[in-house]
């Protein structure tokens, strides 16, 4: 039922006509036009609900078009809105070809195709090197960018001869289902001949974009704002080079994907060890080191704040445990008819599990009534607004209550659960900063036992609208660490963090430098130092503090004697972070 039949109807129309076209256009009206084709007799401000495409449309006021206002079957924005809307930090890791670890290829980049002989060469350019084609490139990054860049910051340079074999490059990313990202990259193609030189939407063939030979000969920039559907799946940066009439030499610089519109690669935080020197931020980082619950990263900081004393237990379990978390890893990829889950998704990679939370009710309570928490480690806020998702949420015994007042009963599932909460200026954001995320559990009186699942639990800085436009950053470190001390270096997002124990018999308020494992790149940006006592003695009421601002790879440090108790200490254990 889609077209509005009610002016059709005349004084000289049969009744039976008339009661058809009434009854028309009442379903019509009730169903906001739904089906695969636009209404035939469109008038300015209707909607139609595009039961082909999944999408809400609005006539304009002038009758002369559709506005898109999103996805049905989800709580994401429309196109215009979302293009209003900061975009998350950069996706991709090692967008700055700076980590080489002595492969042929930059560390998280492949080849699919090695050209069958093609003779090839890669090379990497930096950025501020003085080379007149990347600096060309640079130019489209920001009018100042060769300057703002300080070093570690590189464009690729890749050199085929002439032949028809196709070679690739790829770089890997995983995005959920029903997202909206936007994706680009710097690029000089020089040649005297043809080639056909693509950029791919990775998995293949979803798109191809093909880069015109009017393009060629000089600096580029490519950019696409799309929508995932399917599964989501890997949708990571893949150009190809193949046919080439004669040689040919690619220039790629600064690849970068992003949740959201977002359509210059300064404005997606790239999250690099630049950050600091462009002066970006990234407010849509996900603060959880494992907001997906996998095996390979250790248990999530989740807990609970249970004043009244249930019994509530936890345990992890695989996607394929039951119909409700089966349902809920659709968003993450899926399975396909056979039951497998569907390749080069988040689902098949992440390895993502869901928290089976089983709560039974102290008899001396009326009611289940608890609130689950979390800690933002290894990122901290140190004040200002926090956005905190339960991403998927399904119950399978009982019913739970949420804090909005919404119910969810045994056999459903909800998506995008979330609470914001504004933490002071008071709020000290180093360690591992504990939120309170407003995540409350209730059920009706009477209610003896819930059993539900969860997972993609994250927490971000900043007000964020939905779970699946939060960057989770890749797992992509290099880590040293000997006995009680080492370091951790992240990749995607360049943060550096450093640990160790310091074993000392001190008496006295006298100054000593305390070295790291390693030196920071730019700077040490906070340190945590916490005492602890002796095991033959408890009586050590010195306590450490940094004296001064900390240096690149060490800091200097004192015991620290408030005139009371005893004057003596044991050591301490520290954490360092910075660039």
């Amino acid at each position: 039922m889609q077209d509005f039949k009610v002016r059709e109807i005349t004084a000289n129309s049969s009744p039976a006509d008339d009661y058809a076209k009434l009854v028309n256009s009442i379903l019509s009206n009730q169903s906001n036009f739904s089906g695969d084709n636009e209404p035939t007799n469109p008038v300015g401000g209707m909607f139609w609900v595009d039961t082909k495409n999944k999408k809400l449309w609005q006539r304009n006021s002038a009758n002369t078009g559709w506005i898109d206002k999103g996805l049905t079957d989800s709580a994401m924005a429309s196109m215009d809105d979302l293009k209003a809307y900061s975009a998350s930090p950069n996706l991709l890791v090692n967008s700055l070809f700076d980590d080489w670890n002595g492969s042929p290829l930059p560390r998280h980049f492949w080849n699919y195709y090695h050209g069958n002989g093609r003779n090839t060469q890669l090379t990497k350019i930096a950025v501020n090197a003085g080379d007149s084609i990347v600096e060309s490139m640079a130019s489209l990054i920001a009018t100042d960018y060769v300057h703002r860049v300080t070093e570690n910051a590189y464009a690729l340079k890749v050199s085929l001869d002439a032949g028809s074999s196709e070679w690739s490059l790829n770089q890997q990313v995983l995005v959920p289902r029903d997202c909206k990202i936007s994706q680009g990259v710097y690029l000089y193609i020089e040649t005297t001949g043809d080639a056909d030189v693509r950029i791919h939407d990775d998995p293949w063939p979803i798109g191809h974009s093909p880069v015109p030979k009017s393009d060629f000969n000089k600096p580029i920039k490519w950019f696409q704002f799309k929508e995932t559907n399917v599964a989501g799946g890997d949708l990571g940066f893949l150009i190809s080079i193949r046919e080439s009439t004669a040689p040919i030499t690619v220039y790629i610089m600064a690849p970068w994907l992003t949740y959201g519109y977002c359509d210059h690669w300064v404005d997606s935080s790239i999250g690099s060890r630049t950050l600091k020197a462009l002066e970006r931020g990234a407010p849509f980082v996900c603060s959880n080191p494992n907001p997906y619950f996998s095996a390979s990263n250790g248990d999530e900081y989740l807990h609970t704040h249970n004043p009244h004393s249930h019994t509530i237990t936890r345990e992890f379990v695989e996607p394929e445990h039951n119909q409700i978390t089966k349902d809920l890893s659709y968003y993450l990829g899926g399975f396909d008819g056979d039951g497998n889950r569907n390749e080069m998704t988040a689902l098949t990679h992440m390895s993502p599990r869901f928290m089976k939370v089983t709560v039974t009710k102290n008899p001396s309570a009326s009611n289940i009534n608890f609130t689950l928490t979390g800690g933002g480690a290894p990122y901290t806020f140190a004040q200002g607004t926090t956005t905190s998702f339960i991403g998927l949420f399904g119950v399978e015994e009982g019913h739970v209550i949420l804090r909005d007042g919404s119910r969810v009963n045994a056999g459903t599932i909800r998506t995008n659960i979330k609470s914001q909460m504004y933490r002071g200026a008071s709020v000290q954001g180093y360690g591992h900063s504990y939120h309170w995320d407003y995540f409350s559990i209730n059920t009706d009186e009477g209610t003896e036992k819930i059993v539900f699942y969860l997972s993609a639990y994250m927490v971000c800085a900043g007000y964020a609208r939905y779970w699946n436009e939060i960057a989770v950053p890749s797992l992509v470190n290099t880590c040293d660490k000997v006995g009680d001390t080492g370091y951790m270096v992240n990749r995607s997002t360049g943060m550096t963090e450093q640990w160790g124990t310091v074993q000392v018999a001190a008496t006295t308020e006298d100054t000593f430098w305390l070295n790291f494992p390693k030196a920071f790149d730019y700077e040490c940006t906070n340190i945590i130092l916490t005492p602890f006592e002796a095991t033959q003695d408890n009586f050590n009421d010195m306590h450490p503090v940094v004296v001064g601002a900390p240096e690149k790879g060490r800091c200097l440090v004192r015991f620290n004697w408030t005139t009371a108790g005893t004057k003596q200490a044991a050591g301490f254990s520290y954490i360092a972070r910075g660039r």
